[in-house]
C-alpha cells in the first residue's frame, strides 16, 4: 500500500509540473520560439544529473552506472533487431522500418521513467539514471535521428557518422 501511495504522489507531482507548463503557455511565457522541452533538455535534466551525482565516489558506483548504460544500449540493440525483423516480415520499406524501430527503441524512459524510478527506489537510484540518460540521449540524437531519416530522399539523408555534427538543440 505504501508503494502505491508513493507512486500516486509522484504522479501527482508530475501532473503539477504539467499544469505549470500549461499555465506558462497560457501566459505566453513559453511560445513556439521558447519551448519548455528546450529548458528541460538543456537545463533541468543536466541539473538533475549533476545533483544526483553529488555523492561520495566509489568504484562500485561507477561500475553500476556503466552497467546501467550498457543495459540501456543492449535494449537499443535488441529493439533494433526486433524492429528490422518486424519490418521485413511486414514487407515495409526502409523508411517505415526505420520509423518502427525508432519508436520501439526510443520510449519515453526519461520523463516518465524518472518519477517511477524515484518512487520505487528512492534517491539512491538517481546516479544509475545518469547512465541511462546519457545512453538515451546519445542513442536518440544520433542513432534515432539516423533511423528517422531513412524515409527521406537519398541525397538529403545524413550518414550515421554525420549525425553528431548537426545542430541538435
Amino acid at each position: 500500500m505504501d508503494m502505491a501511495l508513493t507512486i500516486f504522489y509522484q504522479l501527482i507531482k508530475l501532473l503539477g509540473v504539467g499544469m505549470v507548463g500549461w499555465l506558462l503557455t497560457k501566459t505566453c511565457k513559453i511560445t513556439d520560439e521558447k519551448t519548455l522541452s528546450g529548458y528541460l533538455a538543456n537545463a533541468a535534466l543536466p541539473a538533475l544529473m549533476l545533483h544526483s551525482l553529488q555523492i561520495p565516489y566509489s568504484l562500485t558506483l561507477l561500475k553500476d552506472i556503466g552497467l546501467a548504460a550498457a543495459g540501456h544500449l543492449a535494449i537499443f540493440a535488441a529493439g533494433t533487431a526486433v524492429g528490422v525483423v518486424l519490418g521485413k516480415m511486414a514487407r515495409q520499406s526502409k523508411g517505415v522500418t526505420g520509423t518502427w524501430t525508432a519508436c520501439l527503441i526510443l520510449p519515453n524512459s526519461i520523463y516518465m521513467g524518472m518519477p517511477v524510478m524515484l518512487a520505487l527506489y528512492g534517491n539512491q537510484a538517481l546516479p544509475l539514471a545518469a547512465g541511462i540518460i546519457v545512453s538515451f540521449n546519445l542513442g536518440s540524437f544520433l542513432y534515432g535521428a539516423w533511423l528517422l531519416s531513412l524515409s527521406g530522399a537519398q541525397k538529403n539523408r545524413p550518414a550515421l557518422k554525420n549525425c553528431c555534427s548537426s545542430r541538435l538543440f
